[in-house]
C-alpha cells in the first residue's frame, strides 16, 4: 500500500482554481519525525480545513509563503495536531503582511514570503522554539544537505495528525532554471531529481532548513523534484522592516 501512495503522490504541487492556495506545494514520502524535534514548526489552519505550514522567527511572528493567504489560527508547539496536547500553544493573527510585490499566476510565483504577527508572544520552551534567519543572502552549493517538514498528505487522501519530515538537497540554481524557465535570484531549488520516493508530503510555507537555519520557504514545483523554494536570505531587509511594525 504505502508504495502504491507513493506512485500516486509524485505531484509536488497541487494547482486548482477552486481553493484560495492554488500553489499549495506537497512533498511526497518521508518518516514521522521525532515529536518535538522541530520546535520552530507552525501549523496554520483556517476554519473550512485548508492548513499551511510556517516557522517562528521571532516571539510574536511566524513567517509563511505569500500564497497562504487565509484567516488562520496559528498552533505551536504541536506534533500531533488533533490531540490537545499541553504542549501546544494556540495564537490568533493580530498582522498580516504579505510581501508587497508578490506575484502568482499558475505556473509560478515570486516574492511568495508573509509574515504573521501574533496576538501575543510565544512562550519559549522545550516545545516552542525560534529559527535562525540567514545573516545575509548568499548562495548555498550544489548537494547541500537540507531538510523540509509539514503536516500535509502521505497517501492520496490521507493526511497524517503527526508531523512529518523528509531530507533534501539544493540543486544547482542554473540547471534548475531549465525546469523554471521563471526562476529568478530570490528563489532557491532542492530536491533530488529522479528519487521522488525521498520526500514526505508537507505543506506550503514550511521551512527548508539547512545546517540549522531557515534558507528557503516551501512555495511551488512541478510534477517532480526539485520544488522551487523563496530564498529568505534575499528578505532580510523586508522582514527586518516589517517585523518592527
Amino acid at each position: 500500500m504505502w508504495r502504491l501512495c507513493q506512485v500516486l503522490l509524485l505531484l509536488i504541487l497541487s494547482f486548482s482554481s477552486a481553493q484560495t492556495d492554488p500553489l499549495r506545494s506537497q512533498i511526497v514520502g518521508g518518516h514521522e519525525a521525532k515529536p518535538h524535534s522541530r520546535p520552530y514548526m507552525a501549523y496554520l489552519e483556517d476554519p473550512e480545513g485548508y492548513i499551511c505550514g510556517g516557522f517562528l522567527v521571532a516571539p510574536q511572528w511566524v513567517m509563511t509563503a505569500a500564497h497562504c493567504n487565509r484567516t488562520y489560527r496559528v498552533i505551536l508547539g504541536a506534533h500531533n495536531t488533533r490531540l490537545n496536547e499541553t504542549s501546544q500553544q494556540v495564537f490568533t493573527v493580530k498582522g498580516n503582511y504579505e510581501h508587497p510585490y508578490y506575484y502568482i499566476d499558475k505556473k509560478s510565483a515570486s516574492n511568495d514570503i508573509r509574515l504573521l504577527k501574533l496576538d501575543s508572544k510565544a512562550t519559549l520552551n522545550g516545545y516552542v522554539q525560534i529559527l535562525r534567519l540567514p545573516q545575509s543572502e548568499r548562495d548555498l552549493s550544489h548537494g547541500t544537505p537540507c531538510s523540509v517538514a509539514g503536516w500535509g498528505l502521505v497517501c492520496k487522501d490521507w493526511a497524517p495528525d503527526t508531523l512529518f519530515e523528509t531530507n533534501v538537497a539544493i540543486y544547482d540554481h542554473r540547471q534548475c532554471r531549465d525546469l523554471y524557465p521563471n526562476l529568478d535570484d530570490e528563489q532557491v531549488c532542492a530536491g533530488r531529481p529522479g528519487e521522488p520516493a525521498n520526500s514526505s508530503m508537507g505543506d506550503s510555507g514550511g521551512p527548508l532548513v539547512c545546517n540549522g537555519v531557515a534558507e528557503g520557504i516551501v512555495s511551488y514545483g512541478n510534477p517532480c523534484p526539485p520544488a522551487v523554494y523563496t530564498r529568505v536570505g534575499h528578505y532580510l531587509p523586508w522582514i527586518k522592516k516589517t517585523m518592527k511594525l
